[in-house]
């Protein structure tokens, strides 16, 4: 394929932009499917125009409830394929942006994307631990 690394090099370059690291082959689905349907209303970052909470708050909450690999990826899974308010983790952002819309994602998309989101390390952005506490007083 003669463009295939002409979009290695851009999946390269999203990634480092982003702050994600480029996984290998096998995870590249869960990268690419977040990248394109998840990333721009949940960003590595806070900033005014936030439209969902940061990757790494959902992450967060995912994990403190399901730290499990499997856990995590059956219970985001779940979430990703039919959003319910009354099945939150995160109240907080559900009073301030609303429930998420349903995303078209087979079974197979969902878990990758969740997988991806379990498997990407993430550093805990600097007003990550004061916003916690105001939300939850912990």
């Amino acid at each position: 394929m003669r463009n295939a690394p002409l979009l290695a090099g851009a999946a390269l370059a999203l990634s480092v932009t982003c702050g994600y690291p480029v996984l290998a082959d096998g995870d590249a689905n869960g990268r690419e499917v977040f990248e394109s349907l998840c990333l721009s209303c949940h960003p590595a970052e806070r900033t005014p125009t936030l439209s969902a909470p940061p990757i790494f708050a959902v992450k967060d909450h995912y994990l403190r409830t399901h730290p499990t690999r499997e856990a995590f990826i059956a219970r985001l899974s779940t979430w990703l394929e039919r959003p319910d308010p009354n099945a939150s983790l995160m109240p907080g952002a559900l009073r301030r942006f609303g429930t998420m819309p349903r995303q078209e994602l087979n079974a197979q998309q969902r878990r990758a994307v969740a997988a991806f989101l379990y498997d990407t390390p993430m550093e805990q952005p600097g007003w990550y631990r004061e916003h916690y506490r105001k939300e939850h007083g912990k």
